[in-house]
């Protein structure tokens, strides 16, 4: 069983913390699921837990010839991480603490609360906008990230602005980020990342404005369903020597099964792709 979790963990597996989920702090996960596994299926499971930006990051090194990145998580709050040798080494970062823009954490400067209360904060100022048209029930108290998106996406001005906003602050991050760690190349994911090419284009520009001579090129999207790689890059049964990509020619993988664990069809529907084209037997719940 391999999972990534949105918070720091201990190399046990225990929970420090989840930063924006209260109530699990020092919390031993992997023992609590080894039990309840061993009570229903009446015997011990290998359990490999990650950070969730970690697995992203892992994941992405399978798609993207470089060999060192950074790979930038931005949602509910700013995650990040320092991938080495193509996956091997993941470092993480926490871009969102220890960059500061004007004294404050680039966290506070990028994340989806930011845009979802700049947005509310100029609405009550009266500024017209069409966000709430996107909103459930145009109630402004439902105002999330899509909704935005969506108005950006239809060129109203102030999402447009908001949403240009907050990726000049993560330029800005970035170019700290590229100095510090001297790094050409970035990946920007999570849900804010969703907003595509408006997003992507602003942050361009802020970092060839504070730093012309970076290849901005080489800022780009996260791919989709990345984690799912991510998590089966620290299964050592998944691994071989030369490279973090699943070993399709192991032996051993024809008489292992494995449980796929996933709320959502679509990423059921690839990971049995995945596993079963690397030689496993695949039961999906």
């Amino acid at each position: 069983l391999s999972l990534g979790v949105p918070g720091p963990l201990t190399k046990e597996g225990v929970v420090e913390r989840f930063p924006n989920i209260p109530g699990f702090e020092n919390f031993d996960l992997k023992k609590v699921l080894q039990e309840k596994l061993e009570k229903r299926y009446g015997r011990a499971f290998p359990i490999y837990i990650q950070n969730d930006v970690s697995a992203w990051a892992r994941g992405e090194a399978t798609y993207w010839d470089t060999q060192r990145f950074i790979y930038l998580a931005i949602g509910i709050g700013l995650g990040g991480a320092l991938v080495s040798e193509r996956g091997r080494s993941v470092e993480n970062i926490e871009p969102g603490w220890i960059v500061k823009i004007d004294n404050k954490p680039l966290e506070e400067l990028t994340a989806a609360r930011y845009l979802i209360n700049r947005v509310r904060e100029r609405i009550r100022k009266g500024e017209q906008t069409n966000v709430l048209r996107f909103t459930e029930k145009s109630d402004i108290r439902n105002l999330a990230i899509d909704a935005i998106s969506e108005a950006a996406e239809k060129q109203d001005e102030l999402a447009l602005s908001v949403v240009r906003e907050s990726a000049a602050h993560l330029g800005s991050g970035i170019v700290y980020l590229a100095k510090k760690y001297n790094i050409k190349d970035f990946v920007i994911g999570g849900i804010i990342s969703k907003m595509g090419e408006i997003y992507l284009s602003a942050i361009r520009e802020q970092v060839k404005k504070e730093m012309p001579e970076f290849d901005t090129s080489r800022i780009r999207q996260s791919r989709s369903k990345t984690a799912i790689m991510g998590a089966a890059g620290i299964v050592p049964s998944f691994l071989k020597s030369s490279s973090p990509i699943i070993n399709r020619n192991d032996e051993n993988t024809s008489r292992k099964r494995i449980l796929f664990v996933d709320d959502e069809e679509p990423i059921r529907g690839i990971g049995r792709q995945l596993l079963e084209r690397a030689g496993y037997a695949v039961e999906i719940a």
